[in-house]
């Protein structure tokens, strides 16, 4: 069987995307982001002081790249608890538009409620971790 033009192309564009990935891995590796110009700093943090729900995101994904997870769930544990699941979703929908097959149905029911609560729970972790006393300052990233 073979495939469209349009699917060797997407396969290719995908085949990149996960390549560029894997050297954003590597930068991130080698070059640690405290301290270092090379990252991005949090406009929402830079503006309020408040922590948003990905404050310290990079530097936990930078922790679990050494294979250091008690630091990683220090730097943001939301970011820690959510990456397999995000990485799985990403990874899928990659891989269904590589080979163009048609995607899911719209949210409804369950997957809908889910949709939700996965907003509802990184906002309130946002809201959660900049609460001034103990143990939602342990939420803030250290």
């Amino acid at each position: 069987m073979k495939g469209s033009p349009r699917t060797a192309s997407r396969i290719a564009l995908g085949s990149a995307l996960l390549v560029a990935m894997l050297v954003g891995a590597i930068v991130l590796y080698q070059h640690p982001p405290e301290g270092n110009g090379l990252y991005p700093q949090c406009m929402f943090h830079r503006l309020t002081g408040w922590h948003c729900s990905g404050c310290g995101a990079t530097r936990c994904l930078h922790a679990l790249l050494h294979l250091r997870f008690e630091e990683a769930a220090r730097k943001n544990i939301l970011a820690l608890a959510g990456l397999p699941i995000l990485g799985f979703f990403l990874l899928r929908g990659l891989w269904r538009w590589m080979l163009n097959r048609p995607t899911p149905p719209p949210l409804k029911g369950p997957s809908r409620f889910m949709a939700i609560a996965i907003v509802v729970v990184i906002l309130g972790f946002g809201v959660v971790r900049n609460l001034p006393w103990p143990p939602f300052t342990w939420l803030a990233p250290h």
